[in-house]
């Protein structure tokens, strides 16, 4: 790539308009081969009353165009399916409480396409590239990490967040097969594989803190994952870069605690993500651009 002075605010929503990008395109194949090997054959989208849709990302251009890729992994998203409240011109979903035929009314009063996969897509989309998604730890975090990025590197590091939990459960009730420590996740594990061999980051960022369940689905994709979380402590809340080879390719790997917990040390969340973007910026090389 060439041109690097793209505009920032206009680069992140990209799913608003057809046709779709190869990496888009590729996510969106590896969700229709999970929806129907793994989730049609549960009844995942007839019934849902326990759980919550799964959570599947979508690149931005500014992901897309940026020399230096990061994929950022929270644990899960709760009550991700209601987030299609947010437009408030029409009665909002209860999140506790639906059936995926509530998702089809208010996507025909959205003008989404009439596919819940299309449909997931374009909610990560606005939420989250264009958006920056809700308030909360985890999104102070990322937005933190962003901006930050931005303001040190422009043009250089792209963002995309996931989560190692691809389906939450209801208010951290434990409903069989379903919440981040049970058996539907890790059936998804391979899902998380493809998203990172189609949307291929330089760098991942494991902020799970250093709890069992989240340690043993991270370390289904590469179990040096699970060892770099081993050494988060209270006095090591952030690991340094380390080299580990995750589908096939060496990416730089960085394991932190949670943010609600970063959130609770001397200069919160902001003092975990200043220290990566300076490790980010050492490693390849990028001064502060004034």
């Amino acid at each position: 790539m060439t041109d690097m002075r793209y505009t920032i605010d206009s680069e992140y929503a990209h799913l608003q308009t057809y046709p779709w990008s190869g990496m888009n395109n590729g996510l969106y194949g590896i969700y229709k081969k999970y929806k129907n090997d793994v989730l049609d054959p549960t009844n995942f989208f007839t019934s849902h009353y326990d759980y919550e849709l799964p959570y599947l990302i979508a690149a931005s251009k500014n992901y897309e165009k940026a020399p230096y890729k990061i994929m950022v992994v929270g644990q899960e998203t709760m009550s991700w399916g209601g987030e299609f409240s947010h437009n408030n011109n029409y009665s909002p979903i209860n999140p506790w409480n639906f059936e995926v035929e509530d998702y089809n009314v208010i996507l025909r009063n959205l003008k989404y396409p009439n596919d819940i996969l299309q449909a997931l897509m374009l909610l990560y989309d606005e939420r989250v590239n264009k958006e920056w998604g809700l308030g909360g730890h985890l999104w102070q975090f990322y937005i933190n990490l962003r901006s930050g990025l931005e303001k040190q590197a422009p043009y250089k590091f792209g963002l995309i967040h996931n989560n190692i939990a691809k389906i939450a459960n209801k208010a951290g009730d434990k409903v069989d097969g379903v919440g981040s420590n049970y058996s539907i996740n890790e059936s998804l594990i391979g899902m998380i594989k493809d998203e990172i061999t189609i949307t291929d980051p330089n760098i991942i960022i494991c902020c799970l803190g250093n709890h069992n369940h989240y340690q043993k689905l991270v370390s289904f994709i590469n179990p040096n994952i699970g060892e770099l979380v081993r050494t988060l402590s209270a006095s090591n809340v952030v690991t340094d870069l380390s080299e580990i080879e995750i589908c096939n390719k060496s990416r730089k790997v960085i394991c932190c605690y949670h943010p609600r917990y970063l959130n609770s040390k001397k200069g919160g969340i902001k003092t975990t993500t200043d220290k990566i973007i300076s490790m980010l910026r050492k490693a390849y090389n990028v001064s502060i651009i004034p």
